[in-house]
């Protein structure tokens, strides 16, 4: 997900190392092996 939509999409003011390391605190290597679902939600 942060390589794909960028870090800057998923958390503007942390930079990837920390978003990534935040991230696999709450989810260890069985679940990041699952991988992920994003969704973006647009006010119209």
């Amino acid at each position: 997900m942060l390589d794909t939509g960028g870090p800057a999409r998923v958390n503007p003011d942390s930079p990837r190392e920390q978003q990534l390391a935040n991230i696999r605190r709450i989810y260890g290597p069985e679940k990041e092996a699952l991988g992920v679902l994003a969704i973006e939600i647009e006010l119209v």
